[in-house]
C-alpha cells in the first residue's frame, strides 16, 4: 500500500492555498499522477533514491514535503526518514527549475521574490520569473508576469522601460484575473510609480483606461523636462 500519510501530507496544504490556489491545485495533480506511475514509492526515502538519479518530478516533491509535512517542532534543519531539511528542500527546488520543470521555475521565482524559506534575491527571482512567464500553464504563467511585474515596477534599479514593461505584465494578470496584481497596479497608482499619482483610480486599479499608455507619456514627459 502506498504511504498514505506522506500523500496526504501533501494535499490537504496544497488544496487550501491563497491566492495560488489554482497553481497549487495544478502542482496536487502533477504529484499524484507522478506517485500513481511509480512503483515501490511507498516512503520518503524512495522519493529521494529517484530524486539521487535525477527525476525531477522526485525533487519537486521533496521540496513539497519541506513546505507541507508537519514538523512537530523539529527544526528547519532537521533531515529524517520523514522530513526533509530546508536547505535539501532548496536544493531540490533549484535542480527541478534547472530543468526546466515549470511549477519548479514558477516556486523558486517566487520564494527568491518573497524571501522565507529562500533568501530573497529580487536580482535571481527576476530570472526565475521571467522563465516562468513562458511556460507552463496559464495560471503559472498569470503568476509569474504579476509577480516579475511587481519587481520591475517597484525596484530602485528598474529604468523607465523596466516599468513599462512591470506594468504590461501586471495588467496582463488582471485580463487573465489574477487578483494578486491588483495590489502593485493599486500601489502604482497610489505612489505615481512609473504612472502619475491617481488615488482615485487606486481605488479601481482595474480601471483608469490604458495604463500603458499613460506610463509612456510620463516617461516622455520626465525626458522633456529634464531636457
Amino acid at each position: 500500500m502506498r504511504y498514505l500519510a506522506f500523500v496526504l501530507a501533501l494535499v490537504v496544504p496544497l488544496t487550501t492555498a491563497a491566492p495560488a490556489m489554482a497553481v497549487e491545485s495544478l502542482i496536487l495533480k502533477l504529484i499524484e499522477q507522478w506517485l500513481d506511475a511509480q512503483t515501490g514509492v511507498t516512503t520518503l526515502a524512495d522519493v529521494r533514491e529517484r530524486a539521487e538519479k535525477g527525476d525531477t518530478q522526485a525533487n519537486f516533491i521533496l521540496f513539497q514535503s519541506y513546505r507541507t509535512e508537519p514538523r512537530n517542532g523539529a527544526g528547519p534543519r532537521v533531515s529524517s526518514d520523514t522530513l526533509v531539511s530546508r536547505a535539501e528542500a532548496e536544493r531540490a527546488l533549484r535542480k527541478a527549475a534547472k530543468a526546466n520543470m515549470p511549477e519548479a521555475v514558477l516556486s523558486l521565482g517566487r520564494l527568491l521574490f518573497r524571501g522565507g524559506m529562500i533568501k530573497r534575491n529580487h536580482d535571481e527571482a527576476e530570472i526565475w520569473l521571467d522563465r516562468a512567464t513562458g511556460m507552463g500553464p496559464d495560471e503559472g504563467r498569470g503568476l509569474a508576469s504579476a509577480t516579475l511585474g511587481e519587481i520591475l515596477l517597484f525596484s530602485a534599479e528598474s529604468t523607465d522601460e523596466d516599468r513599462a514593461r512591470g506594468l504590461t505584465l501586471t495588467e496582463d494578470a488582471l485580463g487573465k484575473g489574477l487578483g494578486y496584481a491588483i495590489r502593485a497596479k493599486a500601489r502604482a497608482l497610489r505612489e505615481g510609480v512609473g504612472l502619475d499619482k491617481d488615488p482615485e483610480g487606486a481605488e479601481n486599479p482595474r480601471g483608469g483606461g490604458d495604463g500603458r499608455q499613460r506610463l509612456r507619456l510620463c516617461a516622455a514627459r520626465r525626458h522633456a523636462d529634464q531636457g
